[in-house]
């Protein structure tokens, strides 16, 4: 799975990792701590104050994953999940 954070860097991680959205919340600190420091305080802001959601994108579609989302089931191999700030 590709996760894109709200700067647009990609980061690949395991589809296990990726099952709901307690669990990929629980890893944005490691994903996040990959990023330039000022793109990381710059998101952890957004997150920190719960304004921020995850996103399938597909490229023709854009399916919004909420903690109550079927969708998390459905992941693959490839997906790109985009984590925006709101």
């Amino acid at each position: 799975v590709v996760v894109v954070d709200a700067t647009g860097e990609e980061h690949n991680m395991l589809l296990e990792h990726c099952r709901s959205f307690e669990q990929l919340r629980g890893f944005l600190p490691g994903i996040l701590e990959k990023c330039r420091p000022d793109k990381r305080h710059i998101q952890e802001w957004y997150i920190d104050r719960g304004q921020y959601d995850f996103v399938i994108d597909s490229g023709t579609n854009i399916t919004q994953l909420t903690r109550e989302s079927d969708d998390w089931s459905t992941l693959q191999k490839g997906t790109r999940i985009v984590l925006r700030a709101i």
